[in-house]
């Protein structure tokens, strides 16, 4: 039996639902996208967006 790797499915969070997540300071994830490239304009951060800081930071856990 081949076992495969299960991908999370990336949903739209706001920077205070990441911040829960790592257990951090929400300045902390403004300052983290900043240095990551990732503008999100005081909205949501896409899914594309999230992907690109999971592989800057790694995945909370």
């Amino acid at each position: 039996m081949i076992e495969t790797e299960q991908k999370p499915i990336l949903t739209p969070i706001t920077k205070k639902e990441l911040a829960a997540q790592f257990n951090v300071h929400y300045n902390t994830i403004r300052t983290w996208c900043y240095k990551a490239g990732i503008v999100t304009n005081g909205g949501l951060i896409t899914p594309k967006q999230l992907k690109r800081f999971y592989e800057e930071y790694g995945v909370p856990g």
